[in-house]
């Protein structure tokens, strides 16, 4: 499998609003913060692209798992990001 998860993608569904696309957001957001705090700027950022994509697919907000995935979540999740890999790089 790739290592940016290209292949975990579900796309069995011509639906833009479903179950399995916003396990995946949530999953590619969670990958986006774990990267982000080992301060691997290159991998958060590439995972933080497909957390948009994804979410931008989904065209609203969608609740997986009790975790809210969609764009704004994927906005939020994004500056928390830059944040961290800001504090990680110093002043």
């Amino acid at each position: 499998m790739p290592r940016d998860g290209a292949q975990a993608q579900p796309t069995h569904s011509a639906a833009k609003h479903t179950p399995s696309r916003g396990g995946y957001g949530s999953y590619i957001n969670f990958a986006a913060m774990v990267e982000s705090r080992t301060g691997d700027k290159d991998r958060a950022a590439d995972y933080l692209s497909q957390s948009h994509a994804t979410d931008a697919r989904m065209g609203q907000e969608y609740r997986a798992h009790e975790t809210l995935v969609g764009p704004v979540p994927a906005t939020t999740q994004a500056v928390g990001i830059k944040v961290a890999l800001a504090a990680r790089s110093g002043p």
